[in-house]
């Protein structure tokens, strides 16, 4: 659209960040209208992050990945809950579960919810294998074009490496968490522009105790098997080891003691599919007051993180 008015290529880079926006702000609607009540805090804290905001306003794929996300833990909670899941439902989980694989890491979100065996949990699997083959055609082709973005990454020589000791990337991912802990913690909540101005530091610890809030924050009852829920972590583990395992075949050095290039936010999307089913796993718990108390809380710090981020805006980029 942008080229039949021959917009200049920054207004074709404002005009696809917009148009992100308005994709990502439609699918995060369209996640919270038929997200159980539950279940629909924690999406939005994971919707509101500043994180999140600056992946949704982003000329990336990653606008559509995570909202797409959003909406997926939405159907996948109604369909574990027992609140049934119609045929069009099904469709657009799967048609979400096609956005978000395009990362491959990502892959086994599309197949939570299969622990209890029934007739769409085939249809589950079907859809994860039929995306799987797309992955590891990619894989297959992929690795050889790969460009060398840090000096001794190699990708043929750091899988030999895996094979010849398979506890060389267990290690490099556990060295990884600890020592980049605080990095990865400040890129869930979320920086402002490429890791270029981080948030008031209050800001870290306000905003994650809004996402602890908001697994209790929601009403209604919702009955989460136990096999469903711990499934559904175990796949989400996989995914995290499934994104450090991309980086450390296409972004480390080899014989590097830690994954480089690990950054927060990419477990956004897993927290997305693994918090929501814990806090519908949580809403049996009776405690009405302290639902409403933690609901009000979560909404304060929400609004004091939006003004964290617009303030960061203003102060880094000068803008206003």
């Amino acid at each position: 659209m942008g080229r039949l008015v021959h917009a200049s290529p920054i207004g074709l880079l404002f005009a696809a960040r917009a148009l992100n926006a308005i994709a990502a702000i439609l699918i995060v609607y369209s996640a919270l209208r038929i997200a159980p009540s539950a279940v629909a805090p924690v999406l939005l804290w994971i919707a509101l992050l500043p994180a999140s905001q600056m992946a949704f306003c982003s000329a990336s794929a990653d606008a559509v990945v995570l909202s797409g996300v959003i909406l997926f833990s939405a159907l996948l909670v109604r369909e574990v809950s027992g609140r049934g899941s119609s045929f069009r439902a099904m469709l657009a989980a799967f048609a979400c579960g096609a956005a978000f694989a395009a990362k491959f890491a990502y892959l086994p979100l599309a197949v939570s919810g299969t622990a209890q065996w029934n007739r769409r949990s085939i249809l589950h699997l079907v859809n994860g294998a039929g995306l799987g083959l797309v992955v590891v055609l990619w894989l297959h082709s992929a690795p050889a074009r790969f460009v060398a973005l840090t000096p001794g990454v190699d990708s043929h020589l750091q899988l030999a490496g895996m094979i010849s000791n398979p506890l060389s990337f267990p290690r490099a991912f556990a060295g990884a968490l600890q020592t980049y802990w605080p990095q990865l913690w400040i890129g869930f909540v979320g920086w402002v522009g490429w890791l270029a101005h981080p948030l008031p530091a209050w800001a870290y610890i306000v905003i994650p105790a809004a996402g602890l809030l908001s697994l209790i924050a929601g009403e209604g009852h919702l009955r989460i098997p136990a096999t469903t829920l711990l499934s559904v972590l175990l796949i989400a583990a996989l995914s995290a080891g499934l994104t450090a395992l991309a980086l450390y075949l296409t972004w480390t050095p080899v014989g590097a003691p830690r994954v480089q290039g690990l950054q927060g936010r990419y477990f956004l999307p897993i927290a997305a599919v693994s918090l929501s089913v814990v806090a519908a796993a949580l809403s049996k718990l009776e405690f009405r007051r302290t639902k409403a108390l933690a609901y009000m809380l979560e909404v304060a710090t929400l609004v004091y993180g939006s003004i964290a981020l617009i303030s960061t805006t203003v102060r880094g980029f000068g803008v206003f």
